[in-house]
């Protein structure tokens, strides 16, 4: 029987090599109908027939019937073996095919499941200087596989403390396995150190990120979003850390790996791209940042197929920022209604969002000596200012008072801004640095009366 079986997954494995899926998939089939009819379903043949045909199905993208191998084998290694690591095995299988789906809730319960099937090893009772061996390496190997998967799991569901504590009882069972697991430990120490950023234990992150990833990239040297993440968060670490030139070095290479990784998340990149752009920035480099800002909206507009999208008026948003601090009204100004016109798309033309970019819009255009346009910007906006806080918004004021200045208005420029103060410190108090500005513009205008 067993010639004859392996004969069957020999002949598929054939069929795969050559490009004939379909033929492979009746030599599988053929495979698994002959495991269960002379050995049964609870056999070591019918468990490795409907692992080889739920990978099949996975490399076919035939999600469903992946599945179906998949929970099937879970359940029958439950009724073969019971609560042992073999079975937390198949859990795991069967967790990362949910963790694929987005299904965090079952990915968890099963990698919890699992771990609850293992004994965990002490060092203290193994051999000194002996890798585990036996009952206790399966407890290993399956307690590895388990506490990865809900390490990653809780940080793709912000659990960030769960993720750590998982995350860090990765790394001990690595440390009693010995070598073999040092790839395990990481995989696993990326998103640990991820969420010890998200913890803002930013040097901790560092640590790990700096020690984990030249490995990484040297050992495996393929487009990995593991990889990407990590050199993302590692780029944000070095800014924390003021460590400009080493954080638009690392935020680079993560946006060279999610350009060439085989799953393209436009949406990813374009988040990459803006901190790349924040960091070239920070060098001075601003040709570059600019650059950088822009590729970022296009992704993200591609993300979206062109449709409005929050992550595209926040990209957008960064690039405006930018504009205005360089004194680039004209640039800044269609930037700033075409985010206006998207923004209105998605929230309606009331909405208290819309606010922040009408007073940059009216700012922009009082530099631009486009007084008409701003007036009427600016008012709009602090009507939905008012509207939703029942008070004047103090940059509005204070922007209307610019444009009153620089229209030679003088007394109405002194109305809005002695508005403008008032407002700032009642809700910024007596230190925000705005008051400098209009304590310097109000000293002027009474000097000109």
């Amino acid at each position: 029987m067993a010639e004859k079986f392996d004969d069957l997954l020999a002949a598929g494995e054939k069929f795969i090599r050559e490009g004939k899926p379909e033929l492979a998939r009746a030599e599988f089939l053929q495979a698994l109908a002959y495991a269960k009819t002379d050995e049964g379903e609870l056999s070591d043949a019918y468990d490795h027939a409907l692992l080889r045909l739920a990978e099949f199905h996975h490399e076919q993208y035939e999600n469903g019937d992946e599945y179906t191998c998949l929970a099937q084998r879970a359940d029958l290694r439950r009724q073969r073996h019971g609560a042992v690591p073999a079975t937390a095995s198949a859990l795991h299988d069967l967790g990362l095919w949910h963790f694929r789906a987005d299904e965090f809730p079952q990915c968890e319960a099963l990698a919890r499941e699992g771990i609850s099937f293992c004994v965990e090893p002490s060092r203290e009772l193994l051999a000194p200087n002996a890798a585990p061996t036996g009952t206790a390496q399966d407890d290993l190997s399956a307690l590895i596989q388990c506490y990865r998967m809900l390490s990653r799991c809780c940080y793709d569901t912000e659990q960030y403390t769960a993720c750590i504590v998982a995350g860090e009882k990765v790394l001990s069972l690595c440390a009693i396995a010995g070598a073999t697991f040092h790839a395990n430990a990481a995989w696993s120490s990326v998103w640990l150190a991820c969420a010890y950023y998200h913890e803002a234990n930013h040097a901790a992150a560092l640590e790990l990120l700096e020690l984990c990833l030249p490995m990484l990239s040297n050992r495996y040297r393929l487009a990995d979003t593991t990889i990407a993440r990590g050199h993302h968060v590692l780029g944000l670490c070095y800014r924390k850390f003021q460590r400009h030139a080493d954080a638009a070095r690392v935020l680079d290479i993560a946006c060279e790996y999610v350009r060439t990784g085989s799953r393209f998340d436009k949406r990813y990149l374009a988040e990459i791209l803006e901190s790349a752009a924040e960091a070239h920035l920070s060098l001075g480099a601003s040709e570059r940042c600019e650059r950088k800002l822009r590729e970022s909206i296009r992704f993200c507009k591609a993300s979206s197929d062109g449709a409005p999208s929050e992550q595209a008026c926040v990209a957008q948003s960064a690039l405006i920022d930018f504009l205005i601090q360089s004194k680039r009204y004209g640039d800044a100004e269609p930037v700033l209604e075409t985010v206006l016109a998207d923004l209105e798309q998605l929230h309606g033309k009331d909405a208290l969002i819309l606010e922040r970019t009408l007073n940059n819009l009216g700012y922009t255009q009082v530099h631009l000596e486009e007084f008409p346009k701003a007036e009427q910007t600016l008012r709009r906006a602090n009507t939905l200012y008012l509207q939703h806080n029942g008070r004047s918004g103090p940059y509005i004021i204070k922007n209307l008072g610019l444009m009153y200045q620089q229209m030679g208005y003088n007394a109405e420029a002194i109305t809005h801004f002695q508005e403008a103060r008032v407002l700032f410190v009642n809700e910024y108090g007596t230190e925000h640095p705005m008051l400098t500005f209009i304590d310097a513009a109000l000293t002027k205008l009474n000097h000109a009366l």
